[in-house]
């Protein structure tokens, strides 16, 4: 209640509107029936007593508890709606929070009063965002991201200069352990938005201050307190850490990768490219070049020394804000990975365009444009570079399998889409796992996918588990390993499914079964 006591009737309106906004972008999330990757793999296997725990090896203990929670009370792909609900409520409460956070300190920094609803605009239609509520599978987000940003804020607040002097009470620095503790054990790069209060400290003062140094050293302290509970936590639950959570240092090989992959993507905003794609490297490359001219020639002052300083602090806030997926062995710098340092990005790029309009009028007009362009870029993002395809891709599969199944099937071989399936059929742009990718494309889907179809139809979960599963990538594949196909077999060979699925919604066709 105190955010809203403490907010003006202006604010209030913002915070109204981007709740609006939000629910506007993706109100298809209430009626769209699909599942996609990962859902299937939990749907089917979170159930009560399984045992199962996708993220206590990754140490994301809260997530999985979560997950326990909620998988194991749906047994239907229909039921995966009321998840990705969970997540775009649970962002819808976080909104006012983010606003009122942001909202402080950029009065308090004195930077230009239109940034607070411009930065959560930024965030609601972000691919990260998207991906947080059209995707079960991470609709942990906005736990781990509000409470690494609440983290930040207390310390922030706590920090205080008394006779020159800093000081910190203790009651500050344990809850923003806490927040930083439940953000880890959530979703480790979720952390990194403990960093955003301090980037606009930064960004409003271009010079590096003793708030600088603490946060810095408070979040290292807060890494290695997770770290140390993390590995107790494997301890006792008698369970080994996974593979992607191992530990590398090799400064060198994550430098190169992280500017040329995590910074390149948060320098493409709202806006999706390949990971491979020129034309993004190429756009990446002229911001980052400008924004480095502005920034070293035109904000900061001093000798080339003290720029020089300054902006070695700026990239050393940048890498600590994506410092978990450094320290880890895999390198999958995906959307989902990237709200902290896509916040961190958009706030000193941003800042320094209305830097250069002086007047209210000029920097409200840029706001309205940009922001209409960030929400149909959005739309555009849910809509049809996920939400269609993986919607028809779901329909098409499902009904194939729902009317050939018979009791006489015993085993089922699936024969895998290629990756670019959905970029040839659709026009659209894939973007790591998340964006124009078949989910029938990834190996463990045809599984869980094939047995939770089953299931639902004849409503025996054992006849489901008895089905024998075997897939290949590509025709070419299946030829190759030319398995004996009986009456007892099934073939699905999604390709040939979606794309005729496709062509008969076009036609307003039925679908032929082969």
């Amino acid at each position: 209640m105190k955010t809203f006591i403490f907010m003006k009737k202006s604010d209030l309106l913002s915070v109204t509107a981007l709740t609006g906004i939000v629910l506007i972008l993706y109100y298809p999330l209430f009626f769209s029936e699909y599942a996609y990757t990962d859902e299937l793999v939990q749907l089917w296997l979170y159930k009560k007593g399984s045992g199962y725990n996708m993220f206590l090896p990754l140490g994301r203990n809260i997530t999985d508890a979560i997950f326990n929670w909620l998988f194991s009370s749906i047994d239907t792909v229909r039921g995966i709606t009321r998840l990705r609900l969970f997540s775009l409520f649970g962002w819808i409460v976080c909104i006012p929070a983010w606003y009122y956070i942001l909202n402080r300190i950029i009065k308090e920094e004195k930077l230009p009063e239109p940034m607070a609803f411009f930065i959560v605009l930024f965030l609601v239609t972000s691919p990260a965002f998207s991906i947080s509520v059209q995707w079960a599978s991470c609709m942990e987000l906005f736990i781990a991201n509000t409470s690494g940003l609440v983290s930040g804020y207390l310390l922030y607040k706590g920090i205080q200069y008394t006779d020159g002097r800093v000081s910190v009470s203790v009651g500050t620095i344990l809850l923003s352990i806490l927040f930083g503790l439940i953000s880890l054990f959530t979703y480790q790069n979720g952390f990194g938005c403990f960093f955003i209060p301090f980037f606009l400290q930064l960004t409003s003062q271009q010079r590096l201050n003793r708030k600088f140094w603490i946060a810095a050293g408070m979040s290292v302290c807060i890494f290695v307190v997770y770290y140390i509970l993390f590995k107790y936590s494997i301890k006792i639950n008698h369970i080994g850490a996974s593979d992607r959570a191992g530990v590398s240092i090799d400064p060198g090989n994550k430098l190169l990768f992280f500017f040329t992959r995590p910074l390149a993507s948060a320098f493409h905003f709202t806006f999706l490219f390949n990971e491979l794609n020129l034309i993004g490297s190429v756009v990446y490359a002229i911001l980052f070049i400008f924004w480095i001219g502005v920034t070293f020639f035109k904000r900061t002052t001093g000798s080339p020394k003290d720029k020089l300083f300054f902006f070695t602090g700026i990239c050393f806030l940048l890498l600590l804000t994506y410092l978990p997926s450094l320290l880890v062995k895999e390198k999958y710098s995906s959307n989902r990975t990237l709200l902290a340092l896509d916040i961190i990005v958009f706030i000193t790029f941003f800042e320094m365009i209305l830097w250069f309009f002086k007047t209210s009028k000029t920097r409200m007009l840029f706001v309205i444009v940009f922001s209409i362009l960030f929400m149909i870029n959005a739309w555009y993002n849910f809509s049809r570079q996920f939400l269609l395809p993986v919607k028809n891709e779901y329909a098409a599969l499902r009904s194939y399998i729902e009317n050939n199944y018979n009791s006489r099937i015993q085993t089922i071989y699936f024969i895998r889409p290629p990756e670019n399936l959905f970029q040839k059929e659709y026009h659209i742009t894939s973007s790591w796992d998340e964006f124009g990718v078949p989910s029938s494309f990834f190996e463990w889907v045809p599984e869980f996918f094939s047995r939770q179809v089953i299931f639902e139809k004849t409503n025996s979960r054992k006849l489901a588990e008895q089905i024998i599963i075997k897939n290949w990538l590509g025709k070419e594949d299946y030829r190759t390993a030319a398995p004996p196909v009986t009456d007892h077999v099934l073939v699905v060979d999604a390709e040939q499914i979606i794309k005729q699925w496709n062509n008969a919604t076009m036609q307003e066709a039925p679908v032929k079964v082969q």
